[in-house]
């Protein structure tokens, strides 16, 4: 309701998503060169549909021929977009948990250009030590700490998607730190907060 002032808890995020082993992408791998620390892929993880607008991510990549993106999931778009796709775009569906542990693993960062009341991605992928580029708007703003696990971009246009791209590029990334921050996103977090909240109306 409108005229409310209320804290937030934010949902849990289970971090041992990560644990388990890691099964390559053969949609990757066939670009080559894939996984060395000079030159990997940027990834969007999205149902592919207008409102999502990862249409934007893919144009953004028409003007960065040395950049790779991998785009997974599915949706009305799909069909579309991998016609119109430059060849420096991938995409990949119905992926393993071992799979979607390999492309978080070996990803430069996440690019993330929806509006999201939440969003798990961006957890996810700071859960492997990978930072995000993000549309400064909605629940991103809560995941996102910039220079710390991400960069924002103010709209989402490939112009400024590209621009973010280039700022990550040149920043050393601390994936500890990264890390670290999707610990307060933690099941353990969650518990901590909600007897915290409902101590403190107990004794009110």
């Amino acid at each position: 309701m409108n005229g409310i002032d209320a804290d937030v808890i934010f949902p849990p995020f289970n971090a041992q998503l990560i644990e388990g082993g890691q099964e390559p992408i053969s949609a990757v791998l066939d670009w080559g060169g894939v996984g060395r620390s000079d030159r990997k892929y940027f990834l969007v993880v999205s149902r592919i549909q207008p409102s999502k607008q990862v249409d934007r991510d893919v144009d953004a990549f028409r003007g960065l021929p040395e950049e790779k993106l991998l785009v997974i999931g599915r949706g009305p778009e799909s069909e579309r977009l991998q016609r119109i796709a430059p060849e420096n775009v991938a995409f990949a569906t119905d992926l393993t948990d071992g799979q979607m542990r390999w492309a978080y693993g070996n990803a430069a960062a996440l690019i993330a250009a929806s509006h999201e009341d939440f969003g798990l991605t961006p957890l996810e992928a700071g859960a492997h030590g990978v930072p995000t580029l993000a549309l400064r708007a909605g629940g991103y703003l809560d995941a996102v700490t910039e220079g710390i696990n991400g960069f924002f971009f103010d709209e989402a246009t490939p112009e400024a998607i590209r621009g973010c791209i280039r700022q990550s590029s040149s920043h050393a990334w601390d994936e500890a730190l990264i890390r670290k921050n999707v610990q307060k996103f933690s099941e353990e977090a969650f518990v901590s907060r909600i007897r915290s909240e409902v101590d403190a109306h107990l004794r009110d």
